[in-house]
């Protein structure tokens, strides 16, 4: 427990996570505050977009760069213990999602101070949803970091930002051409486009089953390949291999 208290610690303390998880997100939820009109739709939907942007960069870039720096840690723990990579993975995440809903607990805040976001029973439904997103990115991050040099994680940081950045956004909601209508299909393929669905079914007052099948379906799928990559590496004894 110490030990975890001690990680949080850290993570809060540092300016990388402060400033690509928290701040710039947040200013940017503000702005969009400030020139969106005042409507259910675009209230939620700027909540949820500001929520994922900061959870993605905390889940995938920061949290990648920690678990890399750490595999050293996970190693002498799997020589020396009992420590299996399954329980390094859930320790991982479970800050992971301490600090998620931290994420998620500031921008409500922001949204309640500008008298744009009511506390109902739909935000305990995004809050569900988006920690549910946060363990997806943040089992994502640590796949990379296990799996990846140093070297090659910090040349491929933007372009897993601007990926993320891609399938975190609902652009049918802003654009419509054929393009974007085959990047929207490409969304469909994970479950953050459900989360947008979801939002519309409690909006309409439809039902939700359909979309929260689909979200729990894609996130497994998606999951899958690289669960089965990790747990194939770390057998092969390449994972702690320096």
């Amino acid at each position: 427990m110490m030990i975890k208290w001690l990680q949080l610690k850290q993570v809060l303390c540092n300016p990388r996570f402060l400033l690509f998880t928290i701040v710039i997100p947040v200013l940017w939820y503000i702005m969009m505050l400030n020139m969106a009109p005042a409507h259910p739709d675009l209230n939620y939907g700027i909540f949820l977009i500001a929520c994922l942007f900061g959870i993605g960069g905390n889940s995938v870039v920061t949290f990648a760069k920690r678990i890399n720096s750490g595999r050293q840690y996970y190693a002498l723990k799997a020589k020396t213990s009992a420590y299996s990579l399954g329980y390094y993975l859930f320790d991982q995440v479970l800050l992971q999602l301490i600090l998620n809903l931290l994420i998620i607990v500031i921008n409500i805040g922001i949204g309640m101070v500008s008298g744009r976001l009511p506390i109902n029973n739909k935000l305990v439904v995004f809050t569900l949803f988006l920690s549910c997103a946060g363990v997806y990115l943040s089992i994502v991050g640590f796949v990379l970091g296990m799996l990846m040099q140093a070297e090659t994680l910090d040349a491929v940081d933007f372009p897993v930002m601007c990926c993320m950045m891609l399938l975190v956004t609902p652009l049918d909601l802003f654009y419509q051409n054929t393009f974007i209508k085959y990047l929207v299909d490409v969304q469909k393929l994970f479950p953050f486009h459900y989360i947008y669905n979801v939002l519309s079914d409690l909006l309409t007052k439809k039902t939700l089953l359909g979309d929260i099948l689909l979200f729990a379906l894609t996130l497994v799928i998606t999951l899958m390949p690289l669960l089965v990559v990790i747990y194939w590496q770390n057998r092969r004894g390449k994972i702690d291999a320096f």
